[in-house]
């Protein structure tokens, strides 16, 4: 019985993904019609998603103490602090399930060597697959849109950075289970195709793609004593493909060819603006909104700060990034419209949410996911979670990858598998099926 349970839950959550992974494109190319179904299609993906996570998190004891904390912190801040309605409250919630619940979802499956096989296989499977869509979809929007943030794959137009990083946590994973370390460059020519798969990341404006590949290449190789020769041989490799993608991007950016400058660089992270909230205040009024450079966002944080004290511990509630189509926006929202408008980094995400506790429930959540492992599986592969860790702090900066269930479901999956089964010798040590390494 507990064997058609665990098949029932895994056709499940690979149904869900395929609707998550593949809706905006149907929706933005194919059956434009459709675009009413979205919020209460996602909404019922996302009550899918809480509901597998609540029928498998008892396999996952950290996990579930991580999310019994961020469900009470996110309602006493959002309700019972800043006094929004409970409705409110469940729809920012929602931004949280992918990054909290997939985790203990992936870990039912890898908790039992039958489940574990089992998923595996498919989940392999199906990421392979979705590397395959990702090549078609956006080498179709960059024809059609050029090297735009409409290059959003599968996702739909938008989420260019989302698919993006996608991409490369998928080949990366892919890739490492069949290099052989002793054979590196040859394995690495056997199974090409991976890399080919990875030429879409530089048709849209993604320009994080330009430090993942050189991480991808350098974490492939076994961290020993020959690692060092292994990166002088491969430089010429990723400089050559940094140098095609570097072409592409640039011929479809008009006047950026410098794009990779000192001072275009400075421009996009940080800005050159005297009056930033003026000058993005106008931009709105006159419908033609700015995106403010995201580290820019990070100083302002003072501004937000100084004119609403008190919220610099708990935040200002979760649903601030949400509302405007069917559920009104926070007044917040409505005075910050200039600041919040755009990619807003994952750390600032949560931190004008639930404020500095709130970062440290996200710390705990990652550390949860970086150590906790089944039994029998206590070692690390420590090239596949330096990549993820490095992830991590690109998206804390970068973007809010974390924000929807997209790049979450590749991230919990990715992780919960991420262990090696451990050495005989060490076997035989009693290591907890539920407890942190």
């Amino acid at each position: 019985m507990s064997n058609d349970k665990a098949g029932i839950y895994q056709r499940v959550l690979f149904t869900v993904f395929w609707v998550i992974a593949t809706f905006g494109f149907v929706n933005d190319e194919i059956l434009p019609f459709i675009s009413s179904l979205r919020s209460p299609l996602f909404f019922l993906l996302d009550f899918t998603i809480v509901g597998l996570g609540l029928l498998t998190m008892r396999e996952s004891r950290w996990a579930m103490v991580s999310i019994g904390i961020f469900t009470l912190l996110s309602l006493l801040v959002t309700v019972i602090l800043n006094g929004y309605s409970l409705l409110f409250y469940i729809n920012g919630y929602r931004e949280f399930v992918g990054i909290a619940y997939f985790f203990p979802i992936m870990r039912y499956f890898n908790n039992t060597e039958e489940r574990r096989a089992r998923f595996v296989r498919a989940f392999d499977k199906n990421l392979y697959i979705f590397l395959v869509i990702q090549a078609l979809c956006i080498t179709f929007q960059f024809f059609k849109y050029g090297a735009g943030d409409q290059g959003g794959g599968s996702f739909g137009q938008n989420y260019s950075g989302v698919v993006s990083l996608s991409i490369y946590a998928v080949s990366f994973y892919l890739m490492q289970k069949r290099v052989d370390r002793n054979d590196f460059f040859n394995s690495l020519w056997a199974n090409k195709s991976l890399i080919f798969l990875l030429y879409p990341t530089f048709l849209n404006e993604t320009k994080v793609s330009f430090l993942l590949l050189p991480l991808y290449f350098f974490l492939l190789m076994p961290i020993d004593r020959k690692m060092f020769m292994r990166i002088v041989i491969s430089v010429p490799i990723v400089a050559v493909v940094f140098l095609l993608g570097e072409i592409v991007y640039s011929s479809q950016e008009s006047g950026k060819n410098d794009f990779l400058s000192k001072e275009y660089l400075t421009e996009y992270l940080i800005g050159d603006i005297e009056d930033p909230e003026g000058d993005a205040q106008y931009n709105l009024e006159e419908n033609s909104a700015t995106d403010l450079p995201r580290y820019l966002k990070f100083v302002l944080m003072q501004q937000l700060d100084a004119e609403h004290p008190g919220h610099v511990l708990t935040g200002f509630g979760v649903g601030q990034f949400k509302g405007g189509s069917h559920m009104e926006r926070s007044s917040l929202a409505d005075e910050y419209d200039w600041l919040f408008f755009g990619t807003m980094p994952y750390a600032l995400h949560v931190y004008i949410q639930l404020g500095v506790l709130g970062l440290l429930w996200m710390v705990f959540n990652f550390w949860v996911m970086f150590t906790e492992h089944p039994a029998g599986y206590g070692r690390r592969n420590k090239n596949l979670q330096l990549f993820f860790v490095l992830v991590v702090l690109i998206v804390l900066v970068y973007n809010e990858a974390f924000r929807g269930p997209e790049f979450s479901f590749f991230f919990a999956s990715i992780l919960a598998t991420s262990w090696l089964k451990t050495e005989p010798a060490a076997a035989s040590q009693s290591t907890p099926v539920l407890k942190p390494a």
